[in-house]
């Protein structure tokens, strides 16, 4: 009776699944291990995924790193590159070097938080974050890469994605043990739906509908066919019963909660019993939950000027209309008022030092997860305060003075923790940025400046004045005398002077322990010679540039220079030549020693053909006295 019964229930239903939402998702992976090296590709590289018959068109995706080991996840890069050719970076140079064994990433669009750079990263769901931008080796595409995994909603999911794993840094190895995967067409992470589903069906009993009693057990599998407990999402089947079934029509809200899975396809299994006591039967085959179009029901419309449909409407502007809220309180001048899950403060009291602020956890503000203040009035605050510590953008005090980058101790008006970048053309100025065109006095310009003036080729410029001519300009090096006096010591003027006290020279590494290869010059003296020193006035062109002074000049010849010390000629980006006597100690020291060779070489010839004429003149002396003897004299 009971195979008979089973046999009548199975061939005799009709129906339908509703609201489900997400049942359409879809999860496709690749179990295969990914080995990443001490520094290099991953092997395989890439590692592939092939969708076939899947969705046209991407409603919601995540993708999944299964088993990750490192033990210094700061040298991962991982790229997703899509059929389509879009390349996102999911994660590259998070984590430093905490090391992570085992670990599931999800990664998903909407997530609230990046994955952290230099502390342990946990299981999780995390948005796509890249701290390090290198481009990674062929065959991956050439960078640049975004980390905008939303912006392949709305692309087809058929073709082959890739999945490039590269080690950036030597000393450090590790694994995707189980490999990845990407779920198509879930739930968003921000944006939770309903779990609850309506079926709805006939059941006939020889080619007539039911009518009476029925008792029904509902359950949801991962798998159309399997028989398998482990395919089944529950152990015990929800049960329910129909007392008084009419035209065999069943229609039945399911809210199966948490234990739904929403990244893989599922199925409704239905047990009939009729008459009630005559034993179960399973009806085939499995119905599978489609999706339908969800006109969401907001959980919390807490800001709303209408909320009609929202759960909880704590602050909507007129109460009035938000008619089917469990909760609507409109704020009243004097009271502060919490809001859903503490995500936003409102403080509404005469209190003008107090204005907004954000609170709570999986709130998004200026792309952190704020856990506290983010911002409030003229008595202090801080922009980016975050859950896990403070994460600070910029702070303030009842000092006016601001703090950037973390900096919440503040003595100065700015200050600044970490490395500051204004970006080009910008203009670091001190005091106001001044008279730029030479039409006032006591308001010149003092500013840094970077000029690209070719690729890969930069100039920091500090500008001081406006007038070429000016000697009163200059770049002093001073000490503190005391707190409001300086004492110069080394002083650049704009008139191409610099003074330094006593007139010392530059100073350079000498000691022979950091020399090799020493050798003494030869023919300093002959070399020098063959350069002249000339007057000259510069040409209009080059005073106007500020390389060349108005008036007469005293200095050499770069081309003259340049065949006899190379070394000392350089080339600006205009390809002028200009000279820097390097060494010039050295070599007046060389010089004066060959010209001293020179001098005793010449000496000594002196003294000898001094010594040889008075040898000469002592001989004829004696000749001569031996000759007056002779004479009688």
């Amino acid at each position: 009776m009971m195979l008979a019964s089973r046999s009548f229930f199975a061939a005799s239903l009709v129906g339908a699944v509703m609201g489900c939402g997400f049942a359409n998702a879809q999860t496709y992976t690749n179990s295969t291990p990914i080995s990443i090296p001490d520094v290099g590709n991953g092997a395989p590289y890439p590692s592939s995924i092939t969708i076939a018959g899947g969705p046209s068109s991407i409603t919601y995706l995540t993708v999944t790193l299964n088993a990750l080991t490192h033990s210094y996840p700061g040298d991962i890069q991982a790229l997703l590159v899509a059929p389509g050719g879009q390349k996102v970076m999911l994660m590259s140079g998070t984590g430093g070097g905490v090391d992570v064994a085992n670990l599931t990433l999800v990664i998903a669009p909407d997530a609230p938080n990046s994955i952290p750079i230099g502390t342990v990263i946990t299981p999780g769901t995390y948005r796509p974050t890249m701290y390090y931008s290198g481009s990674l080796g062929a065959p991956a595409p050439a960078g640049p890469y975004s980390t905008d995994l939303a912006g392949l909603i709305g692309t087809n999911a058929n073709g082959t994605w890739n999945l490039y794993i590269f080690d950036s840094s030597g000393g450090d190895s590790g694994s995707l043990a189980t490999g990845w995967s990407i779920n198509l067409n879930g739930v968003g992470v921000t944006s939770p739906l309903p779990m609850s589903f309506t079926y709805q069906g006939q059941v006939n009993k020889n080619g007539s509908p039911i009518s009476g009693m029925v008792n029904a057990r509902y359950s949801v599998w991962d798998s159309a066919i399997s028989q398998s407990p482990s395919n089944r999402l529950f152990t015990t089947p929800s049960w329910y019963s129909y007392p008084a079934v009419s035209n065999g029509l069943i229609n039945q809200t399911l809210d199966l909660g948490s234990i739904l899975t929403l990244n893989k396809a599922l199925w409704l299994e239905i047990e009939i019993e009729s008459p009630p006591g005559g034993g179960f039967t399973t009806l085939a085959p499995r119905q599978p939950l489609t999706t339908t179009p969800v006109s969401g029901r907001a959980i919390a419309a807490n800001t709303a000027d209408s909320a009609t449909l929202a759960t909880t409407a704590t602050n909507a502007t007129a109460a009035a209309t938000a008619t089917n809220a469990l909760s609507a309180q409109a704020l009243t001048p004097g009271y502060d008022r919490w809001l859903s899950d503490k995500n936003l403060y409102l403080h509404a009291s005469p209190d003008i030092l107090h204005g907004l602020g954000w609170y709570g956890v999986a709130k998004l503000f200026a792309g952190f997860n704020v856990d506290g203040p983010a911002l409030f009035g003229q008595s202090g605050g801080v922009l980016g305060s975050t859950a896990g510590g403070q994460k600070i953008a910029v702070a303030w005090d009842a000092n006016q003075h601001v703090g950037v980058g973390g900096a919440i101790v503040m003595p100065e008006a700015l200050t600044v923790q970490g490395n500051t970048q204004i970006n080009t053309p910008g203009k670091l100025a001190f005091g106001t940025l001044g008279n730029l065109i030479g039409t006032a006095e006591n308001s010149d310009a003092v500013y840094f400046v970077r000029d690209n003036y070719i690729n890969n080729g930069s100039i920091l410029y500090l500008v001081i004045g406006d007038d070429p001519a000016s000697v009163d300009d200059a770049l002093v090096i001073a000490t503190t005398a005391s707190a409001t006096t300086l004492s110069p010591r080394f002083s650049f003027r704009t008139d191409g002077t610099a003074l330094k006290p006593g007139g010392g020279s530059w100073a350079a590494l000498s000691d022979p322990r950091a020399k090799h290869d020493a050798a003494p010059l030869a023919g300093t003296l002959d070399r020098l010679l063959t350069l002249r020193g000339y007057s000259f006035l510069y040409n209009d062109d080059a005073i106007a540039s500020g390389m060349g002074l108005a008036g007469e000049q005293i200095g050499l010849m770069a081309d003259e220079v340049e065949c006899v010390f190379p070394s000392w000629v350089t080339t600006n980006q205009s390809g002028m030549r200009m000279v820097s006597e390097r060494a010039t100690t050295a070599l007046m020291v060389e010089a004066l020693r060959d010209l001293r060779t020179e001098k005793d070489a010449q000496l000594r010839s002196r003294d000898d053909r001094i010594g040889k004429l008075e040898a000469d003149n002592a001989d004829l002396k004696s000749r001569l006295a031996r000759l007056e003897s002779l004479l009688g004299k």
